[in-house]
C-alpha cells in the first residue's frame, strides 16, 4: 500500500496538468513501515524527450534527486 499526503498528491496532479500532453516524470521518496510506503517528498523531473508517448528524465536532475534521497535516508 502507498500512502501519499494530499499536498503531495496535488503536486503530482499539477505537474501532470502542466506537462500535458507530454509525459510527466519524477520520483517519489519516502519510508516503508509495516508493509506500508509513506511518501515524504516529491521530486519533479524535466522530461527532455518532450513526447506524449515516452519520457527521458534530465540526467543531472535525476542524479541530484537520487543524491538528495540517499542523503535524507529515504527510499524511492
Amino acid at each position: 500500500m502507498l500512502k501519499i499526503p494530499k499536498e503531495d498528491f496535488e503536486k503530482i496532479i499539477d505537474l501532470c496538468r502542466r506537462e500535458f500532453p507530454r509525459e510527466a516524470c519524477g520520483l517519489i521518496a519516502g519510508v516503508k513501515r509495516n508493509g506500508i510506503s509513506y511518501v515524504r517528498k516529491i521530486y519533479p523531473l524535466r522530461n527532455i524527450a518532450k513526447s506524449p508517448f515516452m519520457y527521458e528524465a534530465d540526467a543531472e536532475e535525476l542524479y541530484n534527486s537520487f543524491k538528495s534521497i540517499d542523503s535524507s535516508g529515504l527510499d524511492f
